[in-house]
């Protein structure tokens, strides 16, 4: 397409405009400086547009693999909030394998949890035991990626599709680097996580002890008062 662009412009104000101002059987160097320059100035505005046409022809709708990188990074790469960023990555992963159901999932303690999903109604199973090995299946997320530090798994990505519609090569290769950018932003998200589930059994083990005390402090009371009636 752009080499037709290129031969239509400058065969129209050489060959064309040429004629119509008649100048001969030699070549107008003016006119070619022209058609050059032209060429020059649409060049990009002409290819982005034809690289467009020629991703909508292969993707389809959704956007080309490094495009939904590109945006992967710009969407992440300032934000750590589980709430924020984990609902964003679920979303990429679907906008590039045009999946009925993405999912998120996080490793805290032994446990592999559902953290986000897209879209955000969509239903994902209970958290699932998870030792030191490989990923363990995740039964009715369709396909998952495990996201890892290291050797260990710390996350994962799951793709649900919609029935006879496979996961296509190209779509697989493009989770499987997702998952691999998605390994900081998980751990980062994941010591959050880790954080708060130990705050919360602070705060329920100082909540038991509280509670200790004051029926300690009762029951000392109510003695207090039996010896002060038996007196």
């Amino acid at each position: 397409t752009l080499a037709a662009f290129i031969t239509t412009v400058y065969v129209g104000i050489v060959v064309g405009i040429g004629t119509v101002v008649g100048t001969g059987d030699e070549p107008n160097l003016g006119l070619s400086i022209a058609a050059t320059a032209l060429v020059a100035v649409l060049f990009q505005p002409v290819r982005a547009r034809v690289q467009r046409f020629a991703n909508r022809l292969v993707y389809g709708r959704r956007a080309s693999p490094y495009e939904l990188l590109a945006r992967f990074s710009d969407r992440v790469g300032g934000s750590y909030a589980s709430e924020d960023v984990l609902p964003r990555m679920a979303r990429v992963v679907a906008e590039g394998t045009g999946a009925r159901l993405t999912g998120v999932w996080l490793r805290v303690g032994d446990e592999l949890r559902p953290a986000a999903s897209w879209p955000g109604n969509g239903s994902l199973r209970d958290p699932i035991p998870v030792g030191d090995g490989p990923l363990p299946a995740i039964e009715g997320a369709g396909r998952a990626f495990p996201v890892r530090e290291g050797d260990q798994v710390i996350g994962a990505l799951t793709v649900a599709k919609a029935p006879g519609d496979p996961l296509r090569p190209a779509e697989e290769k493009l989770t499987e680097d997702l998952a691999a950018q998605a390994g900081l932003v998980l751990r980062n998200v994941r010591l959050t996580a880790e954080l708060q589930r130990r705050l919360d059994e602070i705060s329920r083990r100082a909540q038991e002890l509280r509670e200790s005390r004051r029926r300690i402090v009762a029951m000392q009371d109510r003695e207090r008062r039996r010896l002060e009636r038996d007196i």
